[in-house]
């Protein structure tokens, strides 16, 4: 098993895998629409850096943040996922833009651990937090959206409940 931790902090060391990640992502022809639908409606995501982290903003000026999912393998550590969301109004967090590498995703050496799946339900955490947020919306492309309910600390419900353990 190959753990993975998430962070919003991302040293400069991972500029080169961020950018790969994020706009030369062999899986990207798979959602091309909706990556088209995000760019078009709030803007062109760009990789900065400031006092040696990176984060992504874009160019449109809105407001944006970024969840990162970090691999560890012994002592190294390497970008295995990102999303770029932000909150759309008071009861929505709006994913814009999410990647995985290809190694986490389906069918790659990582795949079961389901990577994209449990970013989202990560981010339906972290929007269970924020008052007045009640779902968390993803971009399907083709003018659909799907709007996860979030999580609450008590009594939740996850997508991934039915999921068999990893082995």
């Amino acid at each position: 098993m190959n753990p993975v931790t998430f962070t919003s902090v991302l040293e400069r060391k991972h500029k080169g895998e961020l950018e790969r990640l994020l706009f030369l992502n062999p899986g990207q022809h798979l959602v091309r629409s909706a990556i088209i639908e995000a760019v078009e409606k709030y803007g062109i995501p760009r990789v900065i850096e400031e006092q040696g982290r990176l984060r992504v903003n874009l160019d449109s000026g809105r407001e944006v943040q970024t969840l990162f999912a970090i691999g560890h393998s012994g002592l190294r550590s390497r970008l295995a996922g990102v999303m770029v969301y932000t909150r759309l109004d008071v009861e929505i967090i709006l994913l814009m833009h999410m990647a995985v590498a290809a190694d986490y995703a389906s069918g790659g050496q990582f795949g079961r651990q389901m990577l994209a799946l449990r970013m989202v339900e990560k981010l339906r955490e972290i929007a269970g937090q924020v008052k007045g947020v009640r779902a968390v919306r993803l971009i399907l492309g083709g003018g659909k959206v799907w709007d996860a309910p979030v999580q609450r600390a008590a009594g939740r419900k996850s997508l991934t409940d039915k999921l068999p353990p990893l082995a």
